[in-house]
């Protein structure tokens, strides 16, 4: 990813509930070719968080932010089993995508 042009921005998503993620996306990619914007990755979270990613990747691609790495986040908290204040990833090339798990 260029890191010359733009603030640098993480965004985090729940995309695929409403059509406000969407529009942030085409916005984002509008804001990046402009140099204003930066993207340095997206964290799809809420579950299904893996499907959420997903579909964030195919958006992103679709917009030209084919080398924006999309993460994995938790599901929003709904399984009391995860520890939301530690996590680690694991980066998958062929997907693009960072996996967020419980970490140590």
């Amino acid at each position: 990813k260029k890191k010359d042009g733009g603030d640098p921005v993480i965004i985090i998503t729940d995309i695929g509930r409403d059509i406000d993620d969407a529009i942030a996306f085409m916005e984002l990619a509008s804001l990046e070719r402009m140099c204003i914007l930066n993207p340095l990755g997206v964290i799809a979270t809420v579950a299904p968080e893996l499907e959420r990613a997903y579909l964030a990747r195919v958006t992103l691609d679709s917009l030209g932010l084919s080398d924006v790495p999309v993460g994995v986040g938790s599901d929003g908290g709904g399984s009391a089993e995860v520890k939301l204040n530690s996590l680690s990833f694991l980066y998958d090339g062929e997907k693009k995508l960072l996996r967020f798990e419980p970490g140590i």
